[in-house]
């Protein structure tokens, strides 16, 4: 019986990666952005290449419970989820607290953590009563090693990483695997949100070496569900070789 995962964020980066990988290896698909246009390229493009796959979009604010449970209810897809990629994440802030406006300070609570427990909170039930189930979280760097002026950001992601530890040691007699990606500087679309579109600060911040890509980190998740089941990889950190000094 095919697997089917549920990805946020799916419609660029780690994500959009992710949703393609699966797709290919003939996984049934949940995917979820806030870019309903994206969302429907994506399935048609998914679709024509792999057409036995089943695959359910939703365009919709993840940090909004209740409008996530009655989807998934209304889909029947609460019971069929196996996979669980929390990638969706947001960056809103290139400067000190004061000089960040309060709805970007936010936004970016709403969708780094509200995001990722809303759906562990509907999903856990079921999952637990499940064969074998995964989720991912994707944290950051940023929630290890605190960065210049992410301050918010890196709180976030900070939550992220002990989140996943606290379900870990919650949920260590089930079935149940929790692993937590901390990447580095990935090439996706996070730097042009976060600077909110000036180029110049989106080239600068892959300047001075060769940043990970999206297929770089859905790799290595696939390479984490391969795993057998006796094997939980809980925290993995992913660094492009040459920003492994964060500090120089």
């Amino acid at each position: 019986m095919s697997k089917t995962a549920l990805i946020t964020g799916a419609t660029s980066g780690i994500g959009l990666s992710c949703a393609k990988q699966f797709a290919k290896k003939g996984y049934n698909l949940v995917l979820i952005s806030r870019n309903e246009k994206n969302l429907l390229l994506l399935k048609k493009e998914l679709c024509s290449k792999y057409g036995q796959i089943d695959i359910n979009i939703l365009s919709c604010d993840i940090s909004n419970y209740n409008n996530l449970n009655k989807y998934l209810d209304k889909k029947k897809l609460l019971s069929k989820i196996d996979i669980l990629i929390n990638n969706a994440g947001i960056s809103l802030e290139s400067d000190k607290i004061e000089e960040t406006e309060i709805e970007d300070i936010y936004k970016m609570i709403n969708t780094n953590i509200l995001g990722s427990i809303n759906l562990i909170k509907i999903l856990m039930p079921h999952m637990i009563k499940k064969e074998l189930c995964d989720i991912i979280n994707i944290s950051s760097i940023a929630g290890s090693f605190p960065l210049p002026n992410e301050s918010i950001y890196s709180s976030t992601k900070a939550f992220i990483n002990m989140f996943s530890k606290s379900l870990n040691t919650d949920y260590s007699s089930s079935n149940v695997r929790i692993c937590n990606i901390s990447p580095g500087v990935v090439q996706t679309n996070f730097a042009n949100t976060r600077h909110k579109g000036d180029r110049e600060k989106v080239f600068d911040a892959y300047k001075g070496y060769i940043p990970l890509e999206g297929q770089d980190i859905s790799n290595i998740i696939d390479f984490i569900l391969e795993t057998p089941r006796h094997v939980n990889i809980s925290e993995l950190i992913v660094m492009p070789t040459e920003q492994r000094n964060l500090f120089n």
